[in-house]
């Protein structure tokens, strides 16, 4: 019964989560507990409500698990965000919802966007499929300049796009 009680409650919270966030331009204050990986996080907007967040606009190599190691850089992208942002207030703003129904969003300290950072960084390349409510102009510039300094992923000899590593270990 308790289990039950505690699954609609998290249900419920996880609906107000995204009615709160999904404002249209509206930036929402909330604290990055910790990141996973290069782009999802998780995020308290109180101290009852937490959940994940995907960065919306970019890709980052991705982690490994039981069966597959950890794509190059990995955990380079995931040990920058987390220093970015871990234990910080941030502003986040919702683009979409993904398949998982997290919040896909533009993660925002001070007046610098993440997502963009990790672009310059070179620990994420440019989601090809994200929808229209980014400034893709931005984001393809931002990946541009570090594609042409050569760092982090860019940098790499042989290059494994996330969506190609995801394919060949069948992972989504």
């Amino acid at each position: 019964m308790k289990t039950k009680f505690f699954k609609i409650i998290l249900a419920l919270s996880v609906i107000y989560a995204t009615k709160q966030l999904s404002a249209i331009d509206q930036w929402v204050d909330a604290k990055v507990i910790s990141c996973y990986d290069g782009d999802t996080c998780k995020v308290e907007l109180s101290e009852a409500l937490t959940f994940k967040v995907r960065l919306a606009g970019i890709d980052c190599p991705e982690m490994g698990d039981k069966r597959n190691k950890n794509q190059n850089l990995a955990s380079e992208a995931r040990d920058f965000l987390n220093g970015q942002v871990k234990g910080k207030k941030v502003s986040l703003r919702q683009i979409d919802l993904d398949r998982y129904n997290r919040p896909i969003v533009e993660m925002k300290i001070s007046d610098n966007i993440v997502n963009l950072q990790l672009l310059e960084k070179g620990f994420a390349e440019v989601y090809r499929k994200s929808g229209p409510k980014l400034d893709k102009a931005t984001y393809y510039k931002s990946e541009s300049k570090a594609k042409n300094q050569k760092v982090g992923i860019w940098g790499l000899a042989n290059y494994q796009t996330p969506y190609q590593y995801r394919k060949s270990k069948n992972k989504r």
